[in-house]
């Protein structure tokens, strides 16, 4: 179905609508990327809002923050290993360690004054967080409100 699914080849979407190899006819092509939000009288409802918001924070975390691998003890790159996932419908990868920053202090500033815009709405839902989180919120406001 997928020619060397192991090896990053992105054009291969070029070459095949799903990635798959050139010339396979099969009518499962336009469901492949529908899978996990099934399908006929059961398709999840919430598909588009679910793909759009994926694309918009996608585009957002690649465009507000540097993303590498951690570093162990000795200064080395902790390699990740993207073979293993967990074993579920939607093949989430197991949890590994990286290392993430704003790329820069306009882009942190950025991201500080978006969090506090998104959790007004939310302000009423925050019993659920637990302490750690309040505490960075309470944080974050206290900046954002001084001005910092």
């Amino acid at each position: 179905l997928f020619e060397a699914p192991d090896t990053f080849r992105p054009q291969r979407f070029l070459e095949s609508p799903a990635g798959t190899k050139v010339g396979l006819e099969s009518k499962m092509h336009p469901l492949l990327n529908d899978l996990v939000f099934d399908a006929g009288r059961r398709i999840c409802p919430a598909m588009h809002l679910a793909r759009n918001s994926l694309l918009l924070n996608t585009a957002r975390i690649l465009w507000e923050f540097d993303l590498r691998k951690s570093k162990g003890a000795d200064g080395v790159e902790i390699e990740v290993d993207t073979t293993e996932s967990k074993d579920n419908a939607t093949s989430s990868p197991n949890p590994f360690e990286c290392d993430i920053h704003p790329r820069s202090r306009r882009h942190a500033q950025i991201i500080r004054e978006a969090l506090i815009e998104s959790t007004l709405g939310c302000a009423p839902f925050e019993q659920e967080l637990d302490e750690e989180d309040m505490a960075f919120l309470r944080t974050a406001r206290s900046e954002i409100s001084q001005g910092s």
